[in-house]
């Protein structure tokens, strides 16, 4: 859905795209948005030059191309933040905290409706793995990239765990348990 404007579906897109979710996930969104793999690149590339400051770009692109999904808007002194309900995610709400500057200074996915969260791709989100886990490692941090290594206490597996933008992307169980 690639214009001169760009829309809440390149928005979309461009999330699918820097999120890297599995295969069978990925096809079902991009099916529910009846798009392909290669719109997905177009609007991603798109999306990443109105909004990054050194390709000429500002963070406060968003607010125009994500306007009709906004449910809520908190304007601070050093910054304003922003909620959105992306049709993808319709649990969760898309929070923007964006500054003075062309910056965002906050960007992740937080709980809109009450959640049975689980520990599969786009059913947890990061800020609860704590309680849903314990012996919870961070093991990198890049980018929208979280990962951690945790053990289930109700199987007492040892799960690897790839979070992006805050919601949960991978799920491996590790092969070599600690003991």
């Amino acid at each position: 859905m690639i214009s001169n404007k760009l829309g809440l579906v390149d928005f979309q897109l461009y999330l699918l795209k820097t999120m890297q979710p599995p295969r069978p996930v990925l096809d079902s969104a991009l099916a529910r948005l009846n798009s392909t793999t290669e719109l997905m690149l177009t609007s991603a590339e798109s999306i990443s030059k109105s909004i990054m400051p050194g390709k000429g770009g500002t963070a406060h692109a968003l607010k125009p191309i994500l306007h009709d999904a906004l449910i809520n808007e908190t304007r601070g002194p050093e910054s304003e933040t922003l909620l959105y309900r992306l049709p993808l995610w319709e649990e969760f709400a898309f929070r923007l905290e964006l500054d003075n500057l062309p910056f965002m200074k906050r960007v992740e996915f937080v709980s809109y409706t009450e959640l049975d969260e689980t520990a599969a791709p786009w059913k947890l989100l990061e800020i609860n793995i704590s309680e849903k886990f314990d012996e919870v490692r961070e093991i990198d941090s890049w980018g929208t990239y979280n990962s951690y290594t945790v053990r289930d206490p109700e199987t007492g597996n040892h799960l690897f765990l790839r979070f992006s933008w805050g919601l949960l992307q991978e799920v491996d169980t590790m092969a070599d348990q600690p003991r």
